[in-house]
């Protein structure tokens, strides 16, 4: 009889507060199964540019979203708040990973537990930064502290 060794994992969510950081990714999760039946999701990536791991790594969350033209829909609002204005008719119809991807951000986790246990890290809410704003003081007291 063989024995195999489940590994175990050493994943830390992101803390639960306001943070600073910057768009890294827009990834395509596909159809999700929601209360609501099937529904195409997207997942912004936000990697912390205010709150670092141990080991110096910046934690990342996700803001996941559904695709959805809707002027109601999180995607939509959360749009038209980062780019500082209403959506163009083009743009309400197509979504370009490009127009998010590289903005600075402040961003709220919310530590929720899920179905099945575990503790996930949500985004809550999302705002814009200025773009040449430079990070708060904590980056660079965490950046000191990893130079020693």
């Amino acid at each position: 009889m063989t024995t195999f060794k489940i590994p175990t994992s050493n994943f830390s969510p992101h803390p639960s507060g306001t943070f600073e950081g910057q768009i890294v990714a827009v990834e395509d999760k596909g159809q999700v199964e929601t209360q609501f039946g099937l529904k195409p999701k997207v997942a912004i990536v936000i990697e912390s540019e205010t709150e670092l791991m141990e080991g110096g790594r910046p934690y990342t969350a996700s803001l996941w979203v559904t695709l959805s033209s809707s002027n109601k829909s999180k995607l939509y609002k959360t749009r038209a708040s980062l780019l500082g204005r209403d959506l163009t008719p083009d743009e309400r119809a197509n979504f370009q990973d490009t127009e998010l991807i590289g903005m600075r951000v402040g961003y709220q986790v919310v530590q929720r537990e899920g179905r099945e246990g575990g503790i996930f890290a949500n985004v809550d809410q999302v705002w814009p930064l200025k773009q040449n704003q430079a990070p708060s003081e904590l980056v660079r007291e965490k950046e000191e502290l990893l130079l020693v």
